[in-house]
């Protein structure tokens, strides 16, 4: 007999939290798919409420009137159906200010004449996803993050009864993140500067010397009209010394030698062998030599200044004056080429002492551009790169070049002594930002948890801190807070300088690109110009002539506009193009056979392959689904469920091409691993076995690009018809008036002229500090030569013509009559904030108590019969929600030893990082660890900001942990890999599909998201009347 108990389910608060997220991720994808319900569905948005129409907007009905007053008496029932995503429409989007100005001056004509419109024809043309491609498209992934964005932000913002002690016990994890636990103040300066093996694609190769060598060359003469002479003359030259290390092999080092004709030579090579591939660019030949003078390295020249100690704490600068000063030594009386002389001062005479380094600045470029390469798999593991750095290998250089060598890294030493400066002094900032962030967070939350709703609109949140912009004409008049913001900014651009224009290996050719732009760029006009005229009213203007449609007369003109028949005309070379990569791709393809010999086409011949992808780019959308639910169910390749015999296409193929098939898909899957885990040839056998399963692996590959050039033509197809279609260049004529139209009232008042002098002041000053280290390594060493603190002061000279020109734009956009567009941007930001407060600090009657729903709706059915589909499994539900409990915690593990790594200093480098292949591990390391500590300030549960905005840090983190799921579910085996060929054939011979099944897909085949989690299913319905009755509580903010 079932007792009371049994329709009872005690959740925890961890299991009630999760549960309520995996509703509300179930909520968005149903009204997601209800937008878009099949594949081709067009009329998603006639089913979405006001402001768009029940109808066709092309084709509106005789009572258009009456249907859209209809409709708006119904926003009701829409809200029901949508009640997350019209929340948000109406919210945030139709409230963008930006779309609110333009829809107040021209009605709401935006959303209907161009944007519905334009979904329409979108929707009908046959454009490629994420299941085509087999990889995740940007449309895809957009999509995702919009979905994970809208699912954080209600989740933080629709609260259940057990959020808050969820919250409170969570808020006690990831204490590695507070800030102050590992601060870069606390690192072996020593250990910056020991040398390390920097391993790139499994080599670490370092451009670490320069040799001088001599020659006979002949000089030709013209001694009379049809004679000539030659004179033999001995002239110099010079060999890059190059190291190289094998991580398979630690203890092994060699080195080449490789004059720069022979970068060149190989440059071109590249060029021929990776046509098409993103190479970099050969650095140019600079012959410059760096000189380093020292005057006997007087121990006052290493002293601590007043502005040093300002910066860096005692202890930790004198340990880098030290260093200093040992790398000044190490150089003196090294160099090759050495001149000494006098130089009287009024105390005494000290020696000077003068080292020549010859082409050190295209050293630094070699190497950088070495290190490029080695980032580029195909050229990496190419056995011509393998010849350029393995070809006249010898294990040990003589004592001149390891005197050279010894030299050259003492200089690059110098180079990073200045990087630690500048993370001490990042590290100095960031403390004394987190010193006024309580002082912040009390500004934006106006100090009290039981502010009005209007108070808060009104007097606090966002406004109010940028209030400050409109009220302090000077930077010195800001809150402690902003001042300190500001100078966190100034150094994060000071030494994001120093990495590109002189510590980066690629500096010089960045520094020559830099003053060919100051050089060139016609200040004084330009100046000139934005006095008198408005330069988003001309930018407007020429975006007007280039979408203006020209007519169609009397058979005359195209109606197309400039705009159109310029992407029409890229997009018609594309196909042509892609027609004859088919054509060729096809020859190859129909003339294989698995013995290398061509076949006559025929009823088995290869060419079926071929007509069997063509037949699936044209067959029925059921057809497509059923083969992309097989190569889902299965883990395949998509071109190679295609192939199949049994999946409704009437092409068949014979049985041994199949099996020739799918072993060269075995061996493109094991080439394609190889090439990822950047395997290198450290001998003759890796490379005869790379070569094997390359040659494998052609046919398939073949394949694989015939049916990707395929569907890249029939994107394109699909994308030139949209450019003929008038409605897309309307949609982004609007859309270019909707942002340039508030601009141009901005900039009208703006006096952008005036600033244009001081940015040509602000880039010659920088130019000569630069130009001063690049010339004068000597300015990298010694007592009142602090790089940070002349850099950080070029900056301070200039921050307040910055803050004037911020100022004035702001007080400028807050005259403006017909709406202020940056007051907007801010009170627009504001509204998440007070979204995300509503519920915890102006209404907590209105958090969800889903323990005592569940509890009700399991009572309620405790009638229903066994076997009703709509009763639910206590058990099962409860099963579901630990597993993905269980889940989380999984991906929470591993995103939390992540950071962990990077805040010790251990973890992978960031690949946003777009210094660190030239930097040492160690200050890259060391960078980590600052914008950990830093990112604490925002982001986690004991950040600042987190608290300050309502926004909760975990479910920040696993919006960071989205995609650690994908990255390890991308490693299974397939079955096709798994099987012998002819095993697999039979598996998918047999294989059958339900019509439920095939529904199920169909429906998911927009958003991919299949829900296996039945009983949680199950309380979906109950849980959306949840949701819809709070969101109905929330203001209009």
């Amino acid at each position: 007999m079932s007792t009371l108990s049994d329709y009872e389910l005690p959740l925890t608060p961890d299991q009630e939290h999760y549960l309520k997220k995996e509703l509300l991720n179930i909520q968005l994808h149903r009204e997601f798919n209800k937008i878009s319900p099949t594949y081709h569905d067009i009329t998603g948005l006639r089913r979405f409420g006001p402001p768009f129409w029940p109808f066709d907007p092309k084709k509106p009905p005789a009572n258009k009137d009456d249907a859209i007053k209809a409709s708006a008496d119904l926003v009701d029932y829409y809200d029901a159906q949508f009640p997350m995503l019209r929340h948000f429409f109406t919210e945030f989007v139709m409230t963008f200010p930006f779309i609110e100005h333009y829809t107040r001056a021209h009605g709401d004509g935006l959303w209907v004449d161009k944007f519905q419109k334009f979904f329409e024809i979108w929707k009908s043309k046959q454009i490629s996803n994420s299941n085509d491609r087999g990889e995740l498209s940007k449309r895809k992934l957009v999509l995702q993050k919009f979905i994970s964005f809208m699912l954080m932000l209600y989740n933080s913002s629709l609260v259940t009864l057990g959020d808050d002690i969820y919250f409170n016990k969570d808020a006690t994890r990831n204490s590695y993140r507070k800030l102050g636990k590992v601060m870069p103040l606390e690192l072996d300066l020593k250990e910056v500067l020991r040398q390390e093996d920097h391993f790139i694609n499994g080599l670490a190769v370092n451009v670490c010397g320069v040799s001088q060598g001599r020659e006979e060359t002949k000089i030709k003469k013209i001694t009379g009209f049809w004679s000539r002479s030659t004179t033999p003359k001995m002239s110099t030259f010079y060999q890059f010394i190059i190291q190289i290390k094998s991580n398979k092999s630690h203890d092994e080092t060699f080195y080449v030698r490789r004059r720069y004709s022979d970068f060149v030579k190989f440059d071109h090579q590249l060029g021929r062998q990776f046509p098409g591939q993103d190479l970099p660019v050969l650095p140019s030949k600079l012959k410059i030599s760096t000189e380093i003078e020292v005057a006997g390295v007087d121990d006052n020249d290493f002293q601590l200044s007043d502005n040093d100690s300002e910066i860096i704490p005692d202890q930790s600068l004198e340990e880098i004056l030290g260093l200093e000063k040992k790398a000044a030594e190490s150089v003196k009386m090294e160099g090759p080429e050495i001149s000494t002389g006098q130089s009287s001062t009024t105390e005494s005479f000290r020696e000077v002492s003068v080292t020549k380094l010859p082409r050190e600045k295209l050293r630094v470029a070699l190497r950088g551009y070495i290190s490029q390469l080695l980032r580029v798999s195909a050229v990496r593991n190419s056995p011509l790169f393998v010849e350029f750095v393995s070809a006249e290998k010898f294990s040990l250089p003589t004592e001149e070049e390891l005197m050279d060598i010894e030299q050259r890294q003492k200089l690059d030493d110098l180079i990073v002594i200045q990087q630690v400066k500048f993370q001490q002094e990042t590290v100095r900032f960031i403390g004394e930002l987190q010193l006024t962030m309580n002082s912040l967070k009390d500004k934006v939350l106006n100090g009290s948890e039981n502010t009005s709703i209007e108070d808060l609109d009104t007097g606090s949140g966002l406004i109010a801190v940028f209030r400050e912009i409109g009220t302090a004409d000077t930077i010195d008049k800001l809150s402690p807070y902003l001042r300190a913001f500001i100078d966190v900014a100034k150094i994060e651009v000071a030494s994001t300088i120093y990495e590109i224009l002189i510590a980066n290996d690629n500096s010089m050719a960045n520094l020559h690109i830099f003053k060919r732009l100051h050089m060139f760029f016609p200040y004084r006009f330009v100046a000139t110009i934005l006095r008198f005229t408005n330069p988003m009213q001309i930018a407007k203007k020429l975006i007007d002539l280039f979408t203006l449609q020209s007519p169609l007369t009397l058979g005359f003109g195209s109606g197309m506009s400039l705009l159109q028949m310029m992407f029409t005309g890229i997009l018609n070379d594309d196909l042509k193009k892609l027609e004859k990569e088919i054509d060729l791709i096809t020859e190859k393809v129909s003339s294989y056979d698995k013995k290398g010999k061509p076949l006559k086409l025929g009823t088995n011949s290869y060419a079926l392959i071929i007509e069997k992808i063509n037949e699936y780019l044209s067959a029925k959308d059921e057809i497509v689904i059923d083969i992309k639910e097989t190569c889902r169910e299965h883990n395949l390749d998509l071109p190679l469920g295609i192939l199949m015999n049994n999946n409704g296409l009437e092409t068949k193929i014979n049985q041994n091409v199949l099996i020739a098939v799918v072993e060269s898909y075995k061996s493109w899957v094991v080439f394609v691993r190889l090439n990822e885990s950047h395997t290198d040839y450290d001998d003759n056998t890796d490379s005869a076995v790379f070569d094997k399963l390359s040659k494998s692996a052609d046919l398939y590959v073949n394949i694989k690009a015939y049916f990707k050039s395929c569907l890249r033509k029939r994107d394109k197809d699909g994308m030139r018809e949209l450019w003929e279609e008038p409605e897309l260049v309307r949609l982004v004529k609007e859309l270019i008036s909707i942002f340039f139209e508030p601009l141009i009232k901005i900039f009208t008042k703006a006096q952008l002229y005036l600033y244009i002098p001081i940015v040509r002041e602000f880039n010659s000053e920088l130019i000569k500090l630069i130009d001063n280290y690049h010339n004068d390594y000597n300015s990298l060493m010694g007592k009142g030569n602090n790089v940070v603190m002349q850099f950080m002061s070029l900056l301070t000279k200039y921050q307040d013509h910055l803050y004037r020109f911020i100022h004035h734009l702001y007080i400028s956009d807050l005259a403006n009559p017909d709406g202020q567009v940056f007051q907007g941007l801010i009170e627009w930001f504001n509204k998440f904030v007070l979204l995300l407060n509503f519920v915890k600090k102006q209404k907590p009657e209105l958090k969800m108590d889903l323990t005592k729903k569940v509890n009700d709706l399991l009572r309620s059915q405790k009638n229903l019969p066994e076997g009703d589909p709509r009763k639910i499994d206590k058990d099962k539900l409860i099963d579901q929600i630990i597993k993905i409990i269980s889940d989380v915690q999984l991906k929470r593990k591993a995103y939390d030893k992540v950071l962990e790594e990077q805040s010790n200093g251990d973890g992978q480098l960031n690949e946003k990082d777009i210094f660190a292949a030239d930097r040492k591990k160690v200050v890259t390391q060391n960078w980590q660890k600052i914008n950990q500590n830093f990112n604490s300030i925002f982001e986690g549960e004991g950040g600042e900001a987190m608290k300050m905005t309502g926004l909760v840090g975990s479910d920040l983190d696993e919006l960071n942990m989205e995609f650690l799921e994908d990255a390890e579910r991308e490693k299974e085996d397939s079955i096709a890999v798994q099987l012998p060929s002819e095993q697999f054939l039979k598996v998918i011979g047999a294989k059958t599909k339900s019509e439920e099944a095939n529904k199920s897909y169909i429906k998911s085949e927009e958003f991919e998201d299949v829900y296996d989690n039945s009983e949680i299913l199950k309380l979906s319905d109950m849980f959306s009347e949840m949701v819809e009755k709070v969101i109905r509580e929330i203001p209009k903010f």
